[in-house]
C-alpha cells in the first residue's frame, strides 16, 4: 500500500551508502519515511484538504526536506535523483537554503521540523514574499505549525543559508540536502565531489 509522503526534508547529508549506489551527478536512494515531524491537515490550492506528513524526510543515506508537494513519494520506494544547484529560481532557492540553515541551528523538535517544511511549502506555492499560512494556496490548520512557519519567514533575512544541493526527479518529488562536508566527501564518489567542486567555483 503506498502511503503519500508530501514532505521536504533537509538534512546533513551524512550518507551511509557506498559509492557505487552514486555514478556521476545522480544519487540513488530508498526514502524511508518522515522523522522528525507532525501528521498536519493543510492545503496546497486553498480548498483540498490533506493529511500530510510535515517535516525532515529519511532516505537511506541522507535526510531531505521536500521542494515539490505536487507530486507523491511513498516509504520504501527507491528513487534516482538529478542533482541541482538551484530550484525554481535564485530567490527562491536562497530562502530556501536559509530556512533549512535554521532548521539545522534549532532544537530540530518534530514541531521545528514541520513548521519548516511549510515555509518551504510556502516559499514555493505562494512566493518569496509570502508568509501566511492561513490564507492563499498555501495553508496548514495547526496555529502553532503556522505561527512558527511565519515567524521563520518573516526572519529569512536574518538566517545563514545552508549550502544545500537539490535532488530533482521528473515523476517524484524533489528535495533538497544539505553538502556534506570535507570530510564526509569520501563516501559520496567522484560524481558527487566533482559537482560539489564546481558549485564551490561557481
Amino acid at each position: 500500500m503506498n502511503i503519500k509522503q508530501h514532505c521536504f526534508a533537509i538534512t546533513a547529508l551524512a550518507l551511509s551508502a557506498t559509492a557505487s549506489s552514486i555514478s556521476a551527478q545522480t544519487v540513488s536512494t530508498t526514502f524511508t519515511g518522515v522523522s522528525p515531524g507532525l501528521t498536519l491537515n493543510g492545503t496546497f490550492d486553498g480548498a483540498n484538504v490533506e493529511s500530510l506528513n510535515s517535516g525532515v524526510m529519511q532516505f537511506d543515506d541522507f535526510e531531505a526536506f521536500c521542494v515539490d508537494p505536487y507530486q507523491n513519494i511513498s516509504v520504501n520506494q527507491t528513487l534516482t535523483y538529478a542533482q541541482e544547484l538551484t530550484f525554481s529560481n535564485p530567490a527562491t532557492s536562497d530562502a530556501i537554503a536559509r530556512l533549512v540553515g535554521n532548521y539545522y541551528t534549532s532544537g530540530q523538535s518534530s514541531q521545528e521540523a514541520a513548521a519548516t517544511q511549510w515555509a518551504i511549502w510556502e516559499v514555493v506555492i505562494d512566493g518569496v514574499s509570502s508568509a501566511n499560512l492561513s490564507d492563499g494556496n498555501n495553508r496548514v490548520y495547526n496555529t502553532a505549525t503556522a505561527s512558527l512557519a511565519e515567524s521563520y519567514l518573516n526572519d529569512l533575512d536574518n538566517m545563514t543559508a545552508a549550502d544545500v544541493v537539490y535532488l530533482t526527479n521528473k515523476k517524484y518529488q524533489d528535495v533538497v540536502t544539505v553538502v556534506p562536508e570535507p570530510s564526509s566527501l569520501a563516501l559520496l564518489g567522484l560524481g558527487v565531489v566533482g559537482f560539489i567542486l564546481r558549485r564551490k567555483r561557481a
